[in-house]
Protein backbone atom coordinates (compact mmCIF):
# COMPACT_ATOMS: atom_id res chain seq x y z
CA UNK A 1 0.00 0.00 0.00
CA UNK A 2 1.36 3.41 -0.94
CA UNK A 3 -0.02 6.45 0.88
CA UNK A 4 0.71 9.89 -0.60
CA UNK A 5 -0.26 13.33 0.63
CA UNK A 6 0.46 16.55 -1.26
CA UNK A 7 -0.52 20.19 -1.42
CA UNK A 8 -3.76 20.25 -3.42
CA UNK A 9 -3.81 24.07 -3.47
CA UNK A 10 -0.63 24.51 -5.51
CA UNK A 11 -1.73 25.97 -8.85
CA UNK A 12 1.73 26.26 -10.38
CA UNK A 13 2.40 24.18 -13.47
CA UNK A 14 5.82 23.02 -12.31
CA UNK A 15 6.62 19.34 -12.86
CA UNK A 16 8.02 19.10 -9.33
CA UNK A 17 6.14 19.99 -6.16
CA UNK A 18 8.22 20.33 -2.99
CA UNK A 19 6.88 19.05 0.31
CA UNK A 20 4.26 16.42 1.02
CA UNK A 21 4.43 13.12 2.88
CA UNK A 22 4.39 9.45 1.95
CA UNK A 23 4.45 6.01 3.51
CA UNK A 24 4.87 2.61 1.88
CA UNK A 25 3.69 -0.60 3.53
CA UNK A 26 4.53 -3.96 2.01
CA UNK A 27 3.74 -7.62 2.32
CA UNK A 28 2.20 -8.63 5.67
CA UNK A 29 2.15 -5.07 7.00
CA UNK A 30 0.03 -3.88 4.06
CA UNK A 31 -2.52 -6.58 4.89
CA UNK A 32 -2.77 -5.26 8.46
CA UNK A 33 -3.67 -1.63 7.65
CA UNK A 34 -6.92 -0.82 9.45
CA UNK A 35 -7.49 2.83 8.57
CA UNK A 36 -5.75 5.97 7.36
CA UNK A 37 -6.47 9.68 7.06
CA UNK A 38 -4.97 13.07 6.38
CA UNK A 39 -5.19 16.62 7.61
CA UNK A 40 -8.17 18.49 6.22
CA UNK A 41 -6.40 21.61 4.94
CA UNK A 42 -5.18 19.91 1.75
CA UNK A 43 -1.64 21.21 2.27
CA UNK A 44 -0.05 17.76 2.49
CA UNK A 45 1.45 18.48 5.91
CA UNK A 46 0.65 15.18 7.64
CA UNK A 47 -1.36 11.97 7.60
CA UNK A 48 -1.78 8.90 9.76
CA UNK A 49 -2.25 5.16 9.40
CA UNK A 50 -3.39 2.54 11.92
CA UNK A 51 -1.94 -0.95 11.66
CA UNK A 52 -3.18 -4.06 13.46
CA UNK A 53 -0.14 -5.17 15.43
CA UNK A 54 0.58 -8.30 17.46
CA UNK A 55 -2.30 -9.43 19.65
CA UNK A 56 -4.89 -6.72 20.18
CA UNK A 57 -2.43 -3.81 19.86
CA UNK A 58 -2.86 -1.11 17.24
CA UNK A 59 0.16 0.76 15.93
CA UNK A 60 -0.47 4.36 14.82
CA UNK A 61 2.06 5.97 12.49
CA UNK A 62 2.02 9.68 11.71
CA UNK A 63 4.12 11.19 8.94
CA UNK A 64 4.62 14.94 8.87
CA UNK A 65 6.38 17.55 6.78
CA UNK A 66 7.93 20.65 8.30
CA UNK A 67 8.63 23.37 5.74
CA UNK A 68 11.57 25.71 5.94
CA UNK A 69 11.07 29.45 6.09
CA UNK A 70 9.71 30.90 2.83
CA UNK A 71 12.59 31.16 0.37
CA UNK A 72 10.81 32.29 -2.77
CA UNK A 73 7.52 32.69 -4.56
CA UNK A 74 7.01 28.98 -5.27
CA UNK A 75 8.51 27.60 -2.04
CA UNK A 76 6.53 25.33 0.26
CA UNK A 77 6.57 27.93 3.04
CA UNK A 78 5.32 30.57 0.64
CA UNK A 79 2.47 28.30 -0.49
CA UNK A 80 1.48 27.72 3.15
CA UNK A 81 1.56 31.45 3.91
CA UNK A 82 -0.71 32.18 0.95
CA UNK A 83 -3.17 29.49 2.04
CA UNK A 84 -3.40 30.72 5.63
CA UNK A 85 -3.79 34.35 4.51
CA UNK A 86 -6.79 33.28 2.41
CA UNK A 87 -8.28 31.36 5.35
CA UNK A 88 -7.92 34.40 7.61
CA UNK A 89 -9.58 36.67 5.03
CA UNK A 90 -12.59 34.30 4.84
CA UNK A 91 -12.99 33.98 8.61
CA UNK A 92 -12.51 37.62 9.64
Amino acid sequence: MILLNKNTHDTSRRLQQDGGTSLVTRNKVADRVLDSGRESSGLGIWFWVKINSIGSRILSIITAYRPHKPAGFESVGSNYQQYFKQIRSYTT
